[in-house]
């Protein structure tokens, strides 16, 4: 059981007026911060496309410059040299996956797929120029990759169409391909998800997503895209399949910004659109934490989807603490004790589940601004007040139980003491009493900003004392009060 624990940061952007007003952009509170994966001198500085935690706590790192493994001690880096025939066959490592046996399979992007030898510590291809059962053969261009109960791996090929590699058998069998005269685009596999009733649920490229028995490849259903989508290739690809955790449902991420949740049985429970995504962003990645909530990656930004109302908002990110940079998120992984990974142009990062125990304020908007630290707050009944050094903010309705990321959908910026916030304190019928680097002040109900007398030295600290109903607050000359009756003046 995590100890309650609230870090609050504020990013506020000053109003235009300095009367106190409704601000029509809302606020976003959220529990997401990550920090860039940095161990003994290793930084992934090239693309990453895959990101995989496995039960070993080892984590993979698949970029676009070769494999790297760091196993708590060491990052060892697998560059796919053709003169070392135990590295990986290909330097560009697109997809990872494990299976229930705890074998990792790397699929590359030219040299098909190859899986660690735990022993040796060195990589084991398999030879998949044969086609088995199909009319085409494999192109050795991996697009995705999955691994099902039976630990066979599932691979999605970039023009060939999907295929089954059985290891205990050495044989691989072709699943899926365009039918002749089609697009070679329909051979794409866009995403694999395997369920737990033996079924391979793949997306192709531009057409339907089906699901097929994994033993016997037979088609079981298609689940069609919407109307709205299905005019064009392009808006009727899908990006992503995932299961949803605590449940048997599925989700569909589309290229366009709509995100499906279906059955078992294909039958679609909730469709959501996200709708204030760019119209040009497209969804990489969708990452389900929960029944109730998703993670959604839409070019460089990433997103936050309520599953039970359809809510999302971006989460910020930029140069500052705890956000993401601006990246092309090409993978998100959750592992089985809870952390985040996500893989983009700028390397890997990562949340621990333990982090989620802190929360950030921001403003919403296309832009926010970068996130300063609110040291002074105060709360009476539902409303908190925050002093961030340039306004003093009031967020009417704020939750007392930070259950979930939300948005809050209206603040109100009542006064400006205009220098660095050091403290504030209010109760209600009282007003407000705080500190700035220059002053210390009482803000009265009509949030009109009165400094207090004699002038006292900015203070971090005030205690209000409700027994003696009073508020005390440190001086040079010790510790004076500061009765409610009048709020301006300060006595010894």
């Amino acid at each position: 059981m995590y100890r309650t624990a609230l870090f609050l940061l504020l990013c506020l952007t000053c109003a235009a007026s300095t009367a106190a007003q409704d601000q029509a952009v809302p606020m976003i509170l959220h529990n997401f911060h990550f920090s860039n994966f940095d161990a003994f001198g290793y930084q992934a500085e090239e693309t990453v496309h895959s990101v995989h935690l496995d039960r070993k706590q080892r984590l993979w790192i698949g970029s676009e410059k070769g494999l790297h493994l760091f196993d708590g001690t060491r990052v060892t880096t697998f560059e796919g040299k053709e003169d070392s025939p135990e590295d990986i066959p290909h330097y560009f490592a697109k997809a990872i996956t494990e299976t229930p046996q705890g074998d990792i399979w790397i699929g590359t992007w030219g040299g098909g797929i190859t899986r660690f030898n735990e022993v040796s510590r060195s990589f084991f291809k398999p030879d998949l120029t044969k086609a088995g059962q199909s009319h085409t053969g494999f192109d050795q261009k991996v697009w995705s990759l999955e691994s099902d109960e039976k630990g066979r791996i599932w691979i999605g090929s970039f023009t060939t169409g999907l295929f089954r590699y059985s290891p205990d058998a050495d044989q691989i069998i072709n699943a899926y391909a365009a039918a002749p005269g089609e697009v070679q685009q329909y051979n794409r596999i866009q995403a694999i998800h395997a369920d737990k009733k033996g079924r391979i649920w793949f997306a192709p490229s531009g057409k339907p997503v089906r699901v097929i028995d994994a033993d016997t490849l037979e088609l079981e259903f298609e689940i069609k895209p919407p109307p709205e989508l299905d005019t064009h290739p392009r808006l009727r690809t899908v990006d992503d399949i995932a299961p949803v955790p605590g449940s048997n449902h599925v989700m569909i991420a589309y290229d366009r910004g709509l995100v499906r949740i279906v059955s078992s049985e294909g039958d679609v429970v909730h469709e959501f659109k996200l709708d204030r995504m760019p119209p040009e962003s497209s969804i990489m990645e969708a990452l389900p934490l929960s029944d109730s909530a998703a993670l959604i990656g839409s070019g460089s930004q990433l997103w936050y989807l309520n599953l039970e109302s359809g809510d999302h908002f971006a989460i910020p990110n930029g140069e500052w603490k705890g956000a993401i940079p601006k990246t092309i998120i090409w993978d998100m992984d959750l592992s089985d004790t809870g952390d985040i990974l996500i893989a983009g142009t700028t390397g890997v990062w990562i949340q621990p589940y333990s982090s989620r125990q802190f929360w950030t304020i921001f403003q919403g908007g296309e832009e926010p601004s970068k996130l300063h630290e609110a040291r002074a707050i105060s709360r009476i009944r539902d409303s908190l007040y925050v002093n961030n050094g340039s306004d003093i903010f009031e967020i009417p309705n704020f939750p007392k139980g930070l259950d979930r990321p939300k948005k809050l959908e209206s603040f109100r910026r009542v006064s400006d003491p205009d220098t660095r916030a050091l403290s504030l304190i209010g109760k209600e019928g009282w007003g407000f009493w705080g500190a700035s680097d220059e002053e210390s002040f009482y803000l009265d109900h009509n949030y009109k900003l009165q400094p207090i007398t004699p002038s006292l030295r900015a203070t971090h600290t005030m205690l209000l004392d409700e027994e003696f109903e009073r508020v005390l607050v440190p001086s040079f000359n010790g510790l004076l009060a500061i009765n409610p009756a009048e709020p301006s003046m300060a006595k010894e």
